[in-house]
């Protein structure tokens, strides 16, 4: 039998408003960063997804459904000044200077 362990990080998400590099909009968008992993970034107005830079692969289905439960992503988010806390404190934990 073979077994696969995954390590997920511990991510903080929070919210932040900026131009989409897809739809080339400002709009709302929610971010999960992770300390030592490229952010995971979701716009609420065309719905796409990025990780570290890079488009998701996604249906034009899932976008409106990213588009549709997003509010709640949204309104679930932390502040970008709870962000910085939260990483300053898990580089501290960390013994790491900021």
């Amino acid at each position: 039998m073979t077994e696969l362990i995954v390590c997920t990080p511990r991510g903080f998400t929070y919210r932040r408003i900026f131009d989409c590099a897809w739809c080339e909009r400002r709009t709302r968008h929610v971010v999960v960063d992770y300390l030592w992993y490229g952010p995971e970034v979701e716009c609420g107005g065309c719905g796409h997804r990025w990780s570290d830079g890079y488009r998701r692969r996604q249906t034009n289905k899932q976008r409106a459904l990213n588009r549709h439960s997003f509010h709640k992503r949204w309104a679930a988010a932390q502040t970008p000044a709870a962000h910085r806390a939260w990483m300053h404190a898990e580089l501290d934990y960390m013994g790491v200077s900021a």
